[in-house]
């Protein structure tokens, strides 16, 4: 809602700058966009008379004027055919600037100086509606408006004070609850409550005496009275069509409306002024129309916002019907529209008002209560003082009895005055206090807590988030190579898709992450870690779904291998302190590499999967290069998390450290070694590290060597060689029962 302030202090003076008025009537409950003055970039522009005027020697269309602006008489050279002795014009002196960042300096033109430039109104940022009186191109001849030249501008007069371009225009954003802030006399009760500042209202005097009587002449019948609460209507004879006075076209110019002529101009003023639509359609108001009715309606606000949406047909007048507008406003609305018709002379207005009242609104009162209200604010504030409150609002006020205005349709509990006592005794001094009662302190679940941490170790390690759709293509499980009877190919379709690409549920994250290292390798990026949090769906009989959340990573790049992968999920599960953590070779996977694949365990469980990327799944993606992935299941995460560490003091005694390789079949994975190992150990064993796998020369054919690094310690005492002697010897006894291991 733009707001003319010029317009507004026909209602309630408020002398006081922008910044000051939008910061008081926003902590009043009225929230301002922005601020800002017509005319703001027009600067050093002043009227000017044309003393003389003669034919540039040097071309046969310029013109040398000497102009009287007021301190002194400038010579300007112009190209305008219009111009003559006498007119009084705009002139932009040297140094002046026009809209759209034009700057206007002192120059010569074949070879005649001139000292600024003769402006037509469209170079001060106006229209051809603004000046129906003046020529289309041209310069601005002043006098040629019949409103300007009453004003009796004076040469060196401002010229943005002189056109009327120097209101200042406030832009609201209003709530959907208040329709009635959606005119200037709404926000006008608003800014004299703020302000403390008297409201005039005007009440419409139609003189009427037009030939007939309407109730005579026109009849109006409502067939569905639910959907019109109420129809008003006047009729106005032997209209003549003509440009609206200056006053007028300079509030719906500030107000954001284009003006057309008095008819339709009339109709705009009063919605912008009393907040209520009316029939004036431009396209139904042409130069031969003679009779006009005037119709002012209140139509059922649900009814208009459906068929503005189901015909995509939303106009300014839907979007306030559609609020809920005050059935008692129709009257004074079109009274007001005929009473501008006789002030501007645009017509004869015929006595009889049609005015059909489907429903009669009973007047809505409320009980004040005082001690309630500053109970629920955590004020002191007196009952005199939320009286005073409601009545600078128009509320009626008689004891505790406050009635309801009629365009105050969101007031309706004691809550509701509250809210109106707490504006305007101001947000700022209701003291801030913690809560009272009962209260619950707000925290982070086990779940939300695990995926922050989750995302932190991922981030840690260099992996971006992404976050991709829910719903695929069908052909994406194609691209992953999952066989024809594949569970995860009974997928959940969606009744409306977008397409086919997007038209099943995904049961698997697989795709998804594919199809974004696919896009990043395309566009060339060298190397890529991702990382999602995602659900997938899985229907139920009873029509809904279970949505797992599914842990995904995924990389590519030079640096990357099977091995990083599961380093990375190594320490993802050792963030979360998970205990037992081993990895077993999967060659079954369709989507993944025979040969580098493993399902991952904690103890017992499941938990997920990880590997290179089938090389023909790749290729499905248009990538040549190795692809690295993970999946890990989100409950099973949270079913595998440890305890919370608690702090254990620095080590007294030294470490022994121990270095073995042992000779294996090569079939023998490192993790199991590794397992082995830490069965084997009887409490001395802190860490065993791997650090070599060699095969090849000097060795026999299919057995590796594998060395680990072991680091024996105990917490009582130093352990002497044989301590460390006797539990290596334990473990290469069990290294050796169970995979026939031998020392190298």
């Amino acid at each position: 809602m733009l707001l003319s302030r010029k317009w507004l202090n026909e209602f309630v003076p408020v002398d006081i700058n922008d910044h000051d008025f939008a910061e008081a009537m926003t902590l009043s409950g009225s929230k301002v966009e922005i601020t800002e003055v017509e005319g703001a970039e027009v600067s050093n522009v002043v009227v000017g008379r044309v003393t003389e005027i003669k034919r540039h020697e040097n071309s046969d269309h310029m013109w040398i004027c000497q102009v009287d602006v007021g301190s002194e008489t400038v010579q300007i050279v112009t190209g305008a055919q219009n111009v003559s002795q006498g007119d009084l014009v705009p002139v932009a002196k040297h140094n002046s600037t026009l809209p759209g960042d034009v700057h206007i300096k002192k120059g010569k033109l074949r070879g005649e100086t001139s000292d600024g430039m003769l402006c037509s109104y469209k170079e001060l940022g106006m229209t051809d509606n603004d000046w129906p009186h003046s020529i289309v191109d041209g310069i601005f001849l002043l006098e040629s408006d019949p409103d300007l030249k009453a004003r009796g501008l004076q040469p060196g007069d401002n010229i943005t004070t002189a056109i009327g371009l120097d209101d200042h225009v406030v832009e609201f954003e209003i709530t959907p609850n208040r329709p009635d802030c959606l005119s200037v006399m709404g926000l006008a009760r608003e800014a004299a409550a703020t302000f403390q500042k008297p409201l005039t209202l005007h009440e419409p005097q139609v003189k009427g005496g037009g030939n007939g009587n309407l109730t005579e002449l026109l009849d109006v019948e409502t067939p569905a009275p639910d959907l019109c609460p109420r129809y008003t209507a006047r009729m106005v004879r032997n209209v003549k069509i003509g440009p609206s006075p200056l006053w007028l076209r300079e509030r719906l110019r500030a107000s954001g409306v284009r003006p057309i002529n008095n008819i339709v101009d009339i109709t705009n003023y009063v919605m912008l002024e009393y907040g209520q639509p009316m029939h004036g359609e431009n396209s139904e108001i042409v130069e031969d129309t003679v009779d006009v009715v005037f119709e002012s309606a209140n139509f059922n606000g649900t009814c208009i916002r459906r068929t503005a949406l189901a015909l995509g047909m939303r106009t300014e007048a839907s979007a306030k019907f559609e609020k809920g507008l005050d059935i008692l406003n129709t009257l004074p609305a079109v009274n007001r529209a005929c009473e501008l018709v006789e002030l501007l002379g645009a017509g004869e207005v015929l006595d009889g008002v049609i005015d059909i009242l489907n429903f009669v609104p009973q007047p809505k009162q409320l009980e004040l209560r005082p001690e309630k209200i500053n109970a629920l604010l955590g004020t002191q504030v007196e009952a005199e003082e939320m009286r005073r409150i409601l009545k600078t609002l128009d509320f009626g006020v008689e004891g505790d009895t406050v009635t309801v205005p009629s365009w105050r349709g969101d007031v309706e509990h004691y809550s509701d005055l509250a809210e109106e006592v707490a504006r305007f005794y101001g947000y700022n001094q209701i003291p801030t206090t913690a809560m009272g009662g009962l209260t619950t302190q707000g925290g982070y679940s086990q779940e939300q807590r695990l995926e922050q941490a989750l995302g932190t170790a991922c981030r840690s390690m260099g992996y971006d988030e992404i976050i991709t759709y829910s719903f695929i293509s069908p052909s994406y499980y194609d691209k992953i190579r999952l066989p024809e009877d594949a569970p995860q190919r009974k997928s959940m379709r969606i009744c409306n898709p977008l397409g086919e690409d997007t038209s099943i549920l995904r049961t698997t994250v697989l795709p998804s992450m594919l199809e974004i290292l696919s896009r990043n390798y395309n566009y060339r990026n060298k190397s890529a870690r991702l990382y999602e949090l995602g659900r997938t769906y899985w229907g139920r009989e009873d029509g809904m779904a279970d949505e797992p959340k599914i842990l995904s990573l995924g990389q590519y790049g030079p640096e990357e291998s099977f091995f990083t992968l599961k380093g990375t999920v190594e320490a993802l599960l050792e963030s979360i302190r998970a205990e037992n953590i081993s990895f077993v070779a999967e060659s079954g996977n369709p989507s993944y590499h025979p040969g580098r694949c493993a399902k991952v365990y904690v103890g017992e469980t499941e938990i997920g999967v990880l590997g290179q990327i089938h090389p023909l799944a790749a290729a499905n993606y248009d990538v040549d290069a190795e692809l690295y992935c993970a999946e890990l299941r989100f409950d099973a995460l949270m079913a595998a998390r440890g305890a919370d560490p608690e702090y254990a003091p620095l080590p007294k005694f030294p470490a022994v450290t121990r270095d073995i390789a042992v000779l294996v079949d090569s079939s023998v994975t490192v993790s199991a070694l590794e397992g082995c190992i830490r069965t084997a150990a009887q409490g001395l064993l802190k860490e065993a590290a791997l650090f070599d796998i060699y095969t090849g020369a000097n060795l026999p054919d299919g057995k590796k060597s594998v060395a680990f690094n072991l680091v024996l310690r105990s917490d009582e005492r130093s352990l002497t060689a044989q301590e460390a002697d006797d539990e290596l010897a334990l473990i290469l006894k069990a290294l050796e029962k169970e995979f026939g291991a031998t020392l190298r």
